[in-house]
């Protein structure tokens, strides 16, 4: 993987640059400490990864002076395998439960073609499968951080393993591996601590088998002692159906003769009520052979004629009420209607009036508001020019001559702008006054015109009122001229026609409760009749029931064997409910029984696994760790080859490096010894760590080289003769390394350089010098 272009906006320290890494060859990133040389790298993984790099966060990208709003881009072009690659990832400020966060997005481009719906996860996932490697393995391989050499070669053993580890991906394996032996230390834990015995699950078993022999063997003999009980019963139920029959038969025998009696004495009963009935009707006049129906429509029909003249006396009243309300309403209307005609032309005087007073208000409140307004421009061109004219070579703003003393003239432009504020300050009272006179009068006036539109309304309704009465004494004349003719009378005087309607109303009530009387006299003597005759039915039909009851002596023999019988069944179901009690006894023991056995194989299956589990996890930590010590090994010795080829090329008195599975790095002397880098002087160290930083690299890379080297401050700690030796072996090596540097060094050997310098107001800035 090569990069060729990089765009950061809103990054750390850079606000906006773009840095072009097309030309092969070394390009060196040089500048002062501090001035954001480090941030192309950083951008970089987070191109790519979505990463901020070790021990930040998201919010830590940001550029302290950028706003909220404002986006920060990582815009990075670069190649793999001849395709060309865009990855371009933003964040955005927002905020989550009160606290900031970094919202982010992505896009990406391959060979200028843009990749539909991408999203910061898919980018990682495809340029973890472009490039072959994770984030981690990457900056393993291609980026050699700041301070990675110097602690390579002088911190403690378990320090480097820790290094070595994370750059190849051993680490994940030692991950696996702790993983791995922590199960199995639990689930030996686990195995101990349950309960459960072989023994103890196969004498349980026993246990259970030898009680449901016994069960058996128990419920047999209740089963036995049932079926006793159950003939028992059926023959004492046998017997005692017989003696229920004899009773019954007795007893229906007694009913039946109770129940003539009873029908004789209704019979008795409802001829005595009918013949009651009949008196009634010769009292009231009524002939027996008159017919109900006839007598009930005459009722319906003096009902009716009763309702009709109700209804039209009722209309008639309420017509002569209405035609009173309506010349009382009339009278007033009349009265208020005069007495407000004489306060027209006074009420029509004081509209003239208030009119014209909110329009001379009016005039008033403009001509403040254009006063208001030049003092308030008039006072901030004082304040302009006292603005102007501060300062110790303050000038004249219209002819642009200095002005010796304009101390003078500024306290004379400020106390002018007092001035003016303060008279604008009262015009702008004034006119707040006029607008509140002007609501006043405004209110006056709609007062007095509502109370002209009172007076045209009482003149409207004086008409309003005449036409009510002209209709109401229409309508009451054709409601008298209905009712006389209902009632049979010739007048058209509302009085007498009421007094004709209560009269007619009282001839049809008397004759509607004689004949009220009439209909219910004739309903009683009909339901007695009918009383009488069903009284004579139910007497024939009980005499048909009756019967000779059986013999008493055969009832009490059949009544004391269904005892007898009864009694034996009880002791026989007293017997088989023992038995019973016994067999379930039994069968509840063989389910406790079977219920601890299936409890304790349970638990010894469970220990069994349990026990498996502990064997398999200690089997895989064990395999873990032979794979892990095997790849120590080989890892060690091919970075030990790697960074003895380097060393050669960088020079110096060292013929090669060691690093065995101790993890302590070593050098080797012309001469046979051995050295701990630990012990090298600081020249020495700096060629020694790149050389095996480099050989770690080619471990990543399978013996190889990446094709682009990112080195952040690597040749710090060399000399001059060091760094230009290691600087000229770089651009051997790699086709366009990136060197970040604060010497000048490698500027012998670059192609191109990218300056950084930061501004007074800690913006980075770049200036590429080629």
């Amino acid at each position: 993987m090569r990069m060729l272009v990089a765009t950061l906006r809103n990054f750390r320290s850079i606000e906006n640059l773009t840095l072009d890494f097309r030309s092969e060859g070394l390009h060196a990133v040089i500048g002062r400490p501090g001035s954001g040389k480090s941030s192309v790298f950083t951008g970089l993984l987070f191109s790519l990864y979505g990463v901020a790099g070790p021990d930040q966060d998201l919010l830590d990208l940001r550029y302290d002076k950028a706003p909220d709003g404002a986006a920060v881009v990582a815009d990075y072009i670069w190649t793999h395998e001849g395709t060309e690659y865009r990855t371009l990832r933003e964040l955005k400020r927002g905020t989550r439960k009160g606290r900031p966060y970094e919202k982010s997005s992505a896009r990406m481009w391959r060979d200028g073609t843009e990749i539909d719906q991408m999203t910061p996860t898919e980018m990682t996932k495809q340029v973890t499968d472009i490039l072959g490697m994770n984030d981690r393995s990457y900056a393993g391989s291609s980026l050699i951080r700041q301070g990675e050499v110097d602690t390579l070669t002088t911190a403690s053993p378990a320090a480097v393993q820790q290094i070595v580890e994370d750059l190849t991906g051993i680490g994940e394996i030692s991950k696996a591996r702790d993983a791995a032996r922590k199960r199995a230390s639990e689930a030996r834990a686990v195995a101990e601590a349950m309960p459960g015995e072989l023994d103890t699950a196969q004498a349980a078993a026993d246990e259970v088998a030898a009680a449901e022999n016994d069960a058996q063997l128990v419920m047999a003999d209740a089963d036995k002692a049932t079926a006793r009980a159950s003939r028992a019963r059926g023959n004492w139920s046998q017997a005692d159906d017989t003696a229920n029959q004899l009773r019954r038969r007795a007893t229906e025998a007694q009913r039946a003769r109770e129940a003539v009696s009873a029908a004789q004495g209704a019979v008795t009963a409802a001829q005595e009520s009918a013949q009651d009935a009949d008196r009634r009707l010769v009292d009231l006049g009524v002939d027996g052979d008159t017919d109900l129906a006839e007598l009930e429509t005459t009722l319906q029909r003096h009902s009716a004629d009763r309702s009709a003249a109700a209804s039209a006396g009722n209309a008639v009243h309420y017509a002569i009420r209405e035609v009173e309300a309506a010349t009382a309403d009339l009278d007033v209307a009349r009265k208020s209607a005069a007495a407000a005609a004489d306060s027209r032309d006074v009420l029509n005087q004081t509209v003239e009036k208030l009119a014209t007073a909110v329009t001379a208000i009016a005039e008033e409140i403009t001509d403040g508001e254009v006063r208001a307004r030049s003092a308030e421009s008039t006072a901030a061109q004082a304040m302009e020019s006292a603005e102007l004219l501060r300062g110790a070579d303050a000038t004249c703003p219209t002819c642009s001559q200095g002005i010796a003393e304009p101390g003078a003239l500024v306290a004379t432009l400020i106390e002018q702008h007092r001035t003016w504020t303060a008279t604008a300050a009262d015009a702008r009272a004034r006119v707040q006054q006029l607008r509140q006179r002007k609501s006043t009068k405004e209110h006056e006036l709609t007062e007095v015109r509502g109370q002209i539109d009172q007076v045209d309304k009482l003149e409207a309704s004086v008409a309003q009122a005449a036409d009510r009465l002209t209709r109401a004494l229409r309508d009451r004349a054709a409601l008298v001229g209905e009712c006389a003719d209902l009632v049979g009378v010739q007048s058209d005087i509302a009085a007498e026609v009421m007094a004709a309607v209560r009269n007619y109303i009282g001839e049809l009530d008397a004759k509607l409760g004689t004949m009220g009387e009439q209909r219910a006299a004739l309903q009683a003597a009909t339901t007695a009749w009918q009383q009488v005759r069903r009284a004579t039915e139910r007497l024939s039909v009980a005499r048909e029931a009756a019967h000779e009851a059986p013999d008493p002596t055969a009832v009490e023999a059949a009544i004391t064997l269904a005892a007898e019988l009864r009694a034996d069944a009880d002791a026989l179901a007293t017997q088989a409910s023992e038995a019973s009690a016994r067999a379930q006894t039994a069968q509840a023991r063989c389910v406790q029984l079977r219920a601890a056995a299936e409890l304790a194989a349970r638990q010894w299956d469970q220990k069994r696994e349990a026990v498996l589990d502990a064997e398999v996890a200690g089997t895989t930590a064990a395999a873990l760790t032979a794979y892990r010590q095997d790849l120590i090994a080989d890892f060690c010795a091919g970075i030990s080859a790697g960074a003895t080829e380097l060393l050669e090329r960088f020079g110096g008195e060292h013929v090669a490096f060691h690093l065995d599975s101790d993890f302590v790095p070593r050098v080797e002397l012309a001469d046979g010894r051995l050295r701990k880098t630990s012990s090298l002087s600081g020249g020495e160290k700096a060629r020694v760590g790149l050389a095996f930083r480099l050989g770690i690299s080619m471990q990543i890379t399978a013996n190889g080289l990446p094709s682009q080297l990112l080195g952040d401050e690597v040749t710090q700690y060399l000399d001059d003769d060091g760094r230009r030796q290691v600087v000229a072996t770089i651009s051997q090596l790699f086709t366009s390394p990136i060197m970040v540097s604060h010497t000048s060094e490698v500027l012998d050997h670059a192609t191109r350089v990218h300056e950084f310098r930061r501004s007074p107001l800690g913006v980075t800035q770049v200036a590429d010098v080629t």
